[in-house]
């Protein structure tokens, strides 16, 4: 599959087109293009019918698939009548391309999944529970409540090492030992072509290289978390000008996303699904005696998932 960013607009054509026994590119009687975006409700296209299918020539055909959430996006060209052929297609749209505005974008967890936990994915005419799009938003809201609460996200790394800018920390040393600088960065889990420079004018010019630091916490790899920091030798000065005087180039992502942090998105998405169904947050206690009032906050097992996963600043 070929990765596309967010937005797109991805055009899907009947490559080469549709041809006779013979090898002769020749019109169906009926062109239909069938699609889903990211385990979604089947989307039906008909030539004649729907203006979003075109004609290029005889034989070929296209159509202009406008992307909206992430995840795997399929489909299949049919041709019926005067030539019977299939022609299949896929794509993925993806959150992390370089020079995304990370962190705060994507799910954990994709639709089919999520319909899957909450038993709707059975439904078979998407007319009878029209429900998709509400359970897409429900996973994005639930994936940024997930963010906010950690103060990191769980995005995978990207293939491409990119800039991000950060101000570092001093610690001052204890004990009749020095101080050191380190930099709270955002998370990458391989420090494959991490490069770090300085603005030594304060103007947004990074043509110093720094060399002597190091990826930490030293451990945190064998505790199944990415790296979050930078810790600077003893002795190494940074003299801070501006407000991002330092550029790191990182793979920035997790080497995967964690299936603790999958379930969370789950779970808490499927509370926001409920949520509608309890007026003003008002929901009966199961002896239908008294009201409980839903709680503006994570659910209890969803904060228990988190409790390892929040981010630890230093500074």
């Amino acid at each position: 599959m070929t990765e596309i960013n967010p937005g797109a607009i991805i055009r899907v054509v009947t490559t080469p087109g549709f041809t006779t026994a013979a090898g002769v590119l020749t019109d169906p009687t009926t062109v239909t293009l069938r699609w889903r975006a990211a385990g979604g409700p089947e989307t039906v296209w008909v030539f004649l019918t729907d203006v979003e299918v075109a004609k290029d020539s005889e034989g070929v055909f296209h159509a202009d698939i406008q992307t909206t959430v992430p995840g795997d996006y399929s489909g299949r060209w049919e041709g019926t009548g005067a030539v019977t052929a299939v022609s299949e297609w896929s794509f993925t749209v993806t959150t992390n391309y370089p020079g995304a505005e990370a962190p705060w974008t994507g799910t954990y967890a994709d639709l089919a999944t999520f319909r899957q936990y909450l038993r709707t994915n059975a439904v078979t005419n998407e007319s009878d529970i029209p429900d998709s799009v509400l359970e897409a938003l429900a996973l994005e809201a639930a994936a940024r409540a997930i963010d906010r609460s950690c103060g990191r996200s769980f995005n995978t790394a990207a293939a491409t090492v990119s800039s991000r800018y950060f101000m570092p920390d001093w610690l001052s040393g204890t004990n009749g030992y020095l101080g050191r600088f380190v930099c709270n960065v955002d998370d990458f889990a391989d420090p494959t072509g991490l490069v770090v420079n300085f603005d030594a004018s304060g103007n947004g010019t990074y043509t110093n290289t720094l060399t002597t630091y190091r990826p930490g916490p030293a451990n945190n790899p064998s505790r199944g978390l990415p790296y979050d920091r930078l810790i600077f030798d003893i002795g190494s000065y940074i003299w801070v000008r501006g407000e991002e005087p330092l550029q790191v180039q990182a793979l920035w992502g997790w080497a995967a996303t964690p299936a603790t942090i999958i379930n969370a998105n789950l779970l808490q998405a499927a509370r926001y699904i409920r949520r509608r169904d309890a007026a003003f947050g008002v929901t009966e206690s199961p002896t239908a005696t008294q009201q409980t009032r839903l709680l503006a906050a994570l659910d209890p097992d969803v904060e228990l998932m988190l409790f390892t996963y929040r981010r630890q600043l230093v500074g």
